[in-house]
């Protein structure tokens, strides 16, 4: 037994040499925080207990006075109550009970040698102070396997027992409270059995071993030092110990609860908790700025009694914007945030949705985490958790650096329709004269039946004055014709002579005019022969004519006439068939073949005109000399932008109820920028031409310009109805509404302008949108979109090159190019800061 004790002792001491430094070194490593060893939410906590183990006694019947010996061993077991306050200290109160022995064999006591035994059963009650060595050096760690605390207290021992004579075998003395034939008070006499009580000290070590959040093993060595010499009924004393003393070696096992509601220790590892924003750098989406964000909460972290209040606010110049807000919740609170498990902890994803306004560009998304402690309710206004509760304030976390833009980045260069002026540079006119002639007949007599009625004379008056007036004519055609009753051969011969006769008339009239002395004779041309331009035809019968007369004459069966001669097929069956029409219908002759006979002089000329030059002046100084058509024509001679918008103008105040003149006005006051003046002229426009798919086309490109796309949207899908092409219109309003799929189809007709490569960027085809820019304007926006590609595409190159071409275009795209988080990654570099210093 002796070499079992003393192997026993040794391993203790050995182990306890060899585990101690670990209790600083070893255990708060990330590899024992995620076996989840320790699980207590707080340093603060109740527990109740059970312990057992062996006792040792150190007094007079005891071979020696501090460590144990064989004959000393005995029992001990109990139960505690106890209560952690603070990360080192705590209270405890102890009910023990137990065997302790004693043993000596010719030991010198008291001036005599004795061989005495004892057996003694103490009650004890102890009140501890229990000091946590371990975290007093290092701290509280929640990942913390093991600790070493030290105990100091008191109490007393309430005991009974007997000690016997080992010489005798007698018993000699029992432990009891008395008083003797002096009036003494003794504490043990020979004879009956009592119980006696002392007071005591207690100190000693322990080594906890924490299981999980609610259970741990402890080991313990107590010393216990009574302020008498009574428990083996022996007084003595010795240099070592004076009065009695005993030990106790235990194992327990503790259940830890009632712990309090700390957000001490979230606070300080709440660099543990992640966050994760997707998009990293946020995007405009049309108006709306989506985003979400994934927050991971580590094992072990978590309070079951605490809540966190969580609410994105997007921080910019000139204004903030509130998020949703977000309330996450402890185990052991019943309200209505999201439940986060202490032990697993858990990831969930925040998703949240911000209306883009101006001056977003540049701006955090940021979170201000507040906890605080909850017996149940969950608080959903930041307001009702700073007046309360008590809370903490967590770290600011910033969630993302700015709003990325270039979605919203379109050029309203909606395409606007000018439509045709209609005027027409050279105009033919013509004046058209009959000279009639009898039946067979070529030879003119002007004053032969036909020739004599008033329109015949009034039209070659007519003729005559037109030639005067318009001279010199471009030609003077004369079509001599027959009455198709006549052999076909015979009648293109006659209509040749009609024709012939009919420029010998001319000509003697030309010559009459050379010889008059009338002042309003112009044209005196004495040889026409040589010197007017003549066109003669012999076309034959007249049936065109002949058939337009019969159709509108009042002759009988006109219907019936018509279709026999149009079914007679041949020209010579057709001239029979007429032929014997004349005898069943004599007015045939009489009124309808006679005009046939005739030679037809149809003079053309060009209308007078204005020069170019004199039209520009006067659609600039004197509209008022101008027609429609010359004024709106006046703005395709000039491509200075001033002249246009003052040509329109003159036009739409000149004929204000034309609405080509009020369309172009209004269109010229958009491109300079003057809505107001433009929505006048348009609206004007509008009215005098309702559903004019021309005009609702520039009020959509109006609506687009004041940047209200919905309208515009409008006005493009009424003019495409009415027939005007306006895809590339339409494809930019699609871009307004982030359906770059929808507005890459639309602009499947057209190319080289920004907004093609703005559609082809945001689908992501970055090569397409490379070599539309090429081709486009060279503006300082389609410089600046080149740029942000060669930022999307990591081609620094492109990115430099571009960027200073779009500031030295447009310097104020500098302080654009420092904010716009397209350049994130790159505006630390020495070359972005060298552009845009």
């Amino acid at each position: 037994m002796k070499n079992v004790y003393q192997i026993l002792v040794r391993v203790i001491i050995v182990l306890l040499a060899m585990i101690i430094p670990l209790f600083f070194y070893g255990q708060t490593t990330e590899k024992s925080a995620k076996k989840g060893w320790q699980k207590a939410p707080s340093h603060t906590f109740w527990y109740v207990g059970g312990f057992g183990g062996v006792s040792a006694f150190h007094g007079d019947l005891s071979e020696t006075k501090v460590l144990p010996n064989k004959d000393t061993w005995g029992y001990n077991y109990g139960f505690n109550l106890g209560r952690q306050f603070t990360r080192v200290m705590g209270l405890r109160l102890q009910v023990e009970h137990g065997r302790v022995n004693g043993r000596v064999e010719n030991k010198f006591v008291d001036q005599n040698y004795i061989s005495q035994k004892f057996r003694a059963f103490p009650l004890e009650a102890n009140l501890n102070v229990t000091v946590n060595f371990v975290n007093w050096a290092a701290g509280y760690k929640p990942s913390r396997l093991f600790s070493i605390y030290g105990i100091f207290g008191g109490g007393f021992d309430w005991m009974i027992g007997h000690k016997t004579d080992l010489l005798t075998n007698r018993t000699i003395a029992n432990l009891a409270t008395y008083k003797g034939p002096d009036k003494k008070i003794l504490f043990w006499k020979t004879d009956g059995r009592g119980r006696t009580s002392t007071p005591k000290l207690l100190a000693g070590l322990g080594f906890d071993f924490n299981l999980s959040k609610h259970w741990g093993v402890n080991f313990e060595y107590n010393y216990k030092y009574q302020f008498y010499d009574r428990l083996d009924m022996t007084e003595g004393g010795s240099s070592e110990v004076i009065n009695d003393m005993y030990s106790a070696a235990t194992v327990g096992v503790a259940y830890k609860f009632g712990y309090p509601c700390n957000t001490k220790i979230m606070e300080k590892e709440f660099g543990k908790v992640k966050f994760e924003t997707t998009p990293a750098i946020l995007k405009a989406e049309c108006d709306t700025i989506p985003f979400s964000v994934k927050i991971t909460f580590p094992a072990n972290y978590f309070n079951a009694n605490v809540c966190m209040f969580l609410e994105p606010v997007l921080k910019y110049q000139g204004g903030e914007y509130v998020c949703k807000p977000m309330a996450f919740q402890g185990e052991n609170v019943s309200g209505g945030g999201i439940t986060v498990p202490y032990k697993e902890g858990g990831t969930y994803t925040y998703k949240g949705v911000i209306p883009f306004k101006p001056g977003m560009e540049n701006c955090m998304l940021v979170a201000e985490p507040m906890i605080y402690c909850s017996k149940g309710e969950v608080y959903m206004k930041k307001d009702d958790v700073k007046t309360k509760v008590t809370f903490t304030q967590l770290p600011l976390v910033n969630l993302a650096p700015g709003v990325i833009v270039t979605s919203r980045k379109l050029v309203n260069d909606q395409k606007t329709i000018i439509p045709p002026h209609g005027y027409v540079k050279e105009v033919i006119i013509t004046k058209v004269a009959n000279l009639y002639f009898p039946k067979d007949i070529y030879k003119l007599n002007l004053k032969f039946g036909l020739n004599k009625t008033q329109k015949a004379i009034d039209d070659l008056n007519q003729l005559y004055d037109f030639i005067q007036k318009y001279y010199p004519v471009n030609k003077l055609t004369i079509n001599g014709w027959a009455s198709p009753e006549g052999e076909e051969t015979h009648n293109v011969g006659l209509s040749d002579n009609r024709a012939k006769a009919g420029r010998t008339h001319m000509n003697d009239i030309f010559k009459k005019w050379a010889k008059s002395k009338d002042p309003n004779i112009k044209v005196k041309i004495d040889n026409p022969e040589t010197v007017v331009n003549y066109a003669l035809t012999a076309n034959g019968p007249d049936w065109s004519g002949f058939m337009k007369l019969l159709e509108a004459s009042n002759v009988k069966d006109k219907a019936k006439i018509m279709n026999v001669i149009n079914s007679a097929g041949t020209p010579a069956a057709k001239e029979r068939e007429i032929r014997n029409m004349i005898l069943i219908y004599p007015e045939l002759e009489a009124d309808l073949l006679p005009p046939s006979r005739k030679a037809e002089i149809v003079a053309t000329a060009y209308e007078p005109r204005k020069t170019d030059e004199q039209i520009l002046q006067l659609s600039l100084n004197n509209p008022s000399e101008l027609t429609v058509e010359e004024i709106l024509y006046a703005g395709t001679l000039t491509t200075n932008e001033n002249n246009l918008l003052t040509i329109y103008e003159n036009a739409a105040k000149t004929f204000p109820t034309n609405w080509k003149a009020l369309n172009n006005a209004g269109v010229y006051e958009l491109k300079n920028k003057k809505l107001d003046k433009a929505a006048t002229f348009l609206n004007k426009a509008n009215e005098v031409a309702p559903n004019n798919g021309v005009i609702l086309n520039n009020l959509g490109a109006l609506a687009a310009a004041n940047n209200d796309y919905k309208t515009a949207e409008s006005y493009f899908t009424k003019a495409q109805q009415l027939g005007e092409n306006v895809n590339y219109n339409q494809g930019t309003c699609a871009i307004v509404k982030c359906d770059f799929q929808k507005a890459n189809t639309l602009f499947a007709g057209s190319q080289c302008t920004y907004n093609i490569a703005l559609a082809q960027f945001m689908a992501n085809n970055y090569s397409a949108a490379t070599n539309t820019l090429k081709c486009a304007p060279q503006t300082a926006e389609t410089y600046y979109l080149a740029a942000v590609i060669g930022a999307r595409t990591n081609n620094t190159t492109m990115l430099y090159e571009n960027l200073m071409n779009a500031i030295k275009q447009n310097p104020a795209m500098k302080e654009k190019a420092k904010l716009d988080r397209e350049f994130f990654n790159f505006e630390k570099t020495p070359e972005f800061q060298g552009i845009v210093k």
